[in-house]
């Protein structure tokens, strides 16, 4: 697999991901699915693909997705709120529904399928979880709660830090 630098030099904003979305041709609904997943929670690619249908929730307006033990320090976070009125979520909603086997994993492919799907729609498998991390950030969210949604530590994070807005953190002095 290719290497790739952890910086992050450009966002994908909700309105390039939906153009995305109706652009690109999907092979199959999971491949979909998956994209959906990684773009909203920014949760590892291994940790989506070891979700099950009873990891997802649908509770009010909301989508609960409970990852559990995170992959990398083995941290427990809440479970992850997506609202349902978010694009694409209903999909999601249709597609989880669809499995009927308890415990069952619900991305049946491998994590090289998994690789080559996110590198066809937008790069490669960590960029979710790096644009997930500075949208977060760059909305005014604090380093605790990007620590309670990604299970990350505070040394972690810096990693992950990588587009500011130079003109507006001077107009902030």
């Amino acid at each position: 697999m290719t290497k790739y630098n952890k910086k992050i030099t450009t966002l994908m904003y909700p309105d390039e991901f939906n153009r995305l979305i109706k652009e690109k041709k999907f092979l199959k609904d999971s491949y979909l699915a998956f994209i959906i997943v990684l773009y909203y929670t920014g949760i590892r690619v291994s940790e989506a693909l070891n979700l099950k249908r009873e990891c997802f929730k649908r509770m009010g307006d909301n989508l609960y997705i409970d990852v559990g033990h995170r992959l990398k320090g083995s941290k427990v976070t809440p479970p992850l709120i997506i609202p349902l009125s978010k694009p694409h979520i209903n999909f999601l909603v249709q597609y989880y529904l669809f499995f009927e086997k308890p415990n069952a994993k619900i991305f049946l492919f491998s994590r090289k399928t998994a690789y080559n799907i996110c590198k066809r729609f937008f790069g490669y498998p960590h960029y979710y979880r790096l644009n997930r991390v500075t949208l977060f950030l760059i909305q005014g969210f604090t380093i605790p709660h990007i620590k309670t949604w990604f299970g990350l530590n505070a040394k972690t994070i810096d990693h992950y830090i990588g587009v500011a807005d130079m003109h507006k953190m001077s107009k902030s002095l």
